[in-house]
């Protein structure tokens, strides 16, 4: 999911929205979000 994986432009894009969405749901201990992020970052 981190954005230094990602292999073109669009997809670090991509990444980085998600990964701040992640860390904000970790920040709140929001285990909830962060597994509803893994599951739509799957998709």
């Amino acid at each position: 999911m981190h954005p230094d994986r990602a292999t073109t432009d669009a997809k670090r894009d991509r990444r980085n929205i998600i990964m701040a969405k992640v860390n904000v749901a970790y920040a709140k201990g929001d285990q909830a979000a962060i597994e509803k992020l893994m599951i739509e970052f799957g998709q």
